[in-house]
């Protein structure tokens, strides 16, 4: 009701609303995106060799990708398998793991040093 009469979205039509809304620059939201998903994963060369962690809990990105790549857990199941990540951390981790795909698979491609 309140569209019809105007008062809640002024005088745009249905299509004018929904150009507004994705009128927007997309790098926008990537940036946003971006800054959200490195927020709580850090690397530091004295705590896992410098893999990327989860920040105060020195559990890899790797191994709760692992846990839901290739165990099949949930990231609910997860936060069971670490007690010390709560769900956001595990959402953040895999989001993290997955815009850096391409890092995380050359490097677990390369031959081990003997």
């Amino acid at each position: 009701m309140g569209s019809e009469n105007g008062r809640s979205h002024g005088s745009l039509s249905t299509e004018d609303r929904h150009e507004i809304r994705h009128d927007r620059p997309d790098h926008v939201f990537q940036i946003a995106a971006r800054s959200f998903h490195d927020m709580g994963v850090v690397r530091d060369r004295e705590h896992s060799d410098g893999a990327p962690t989860i920040e105060g809990t020195g559990i890899r990105v790797e191994d709760i990708a692992s846990a839901y790549e290739h165990s099949g857990y949930s990231p609910d199941e997860i936060t069971q398998l670490y007690p010390d990540l709560s769900l956001g951390d595990v959402h953040r981790a895999l989001a993290y793991y997955y815009d850096h795909i391409d890092d995380f698979r050359t490097s677990s491609s390369e031959p081990a040093s003997a």
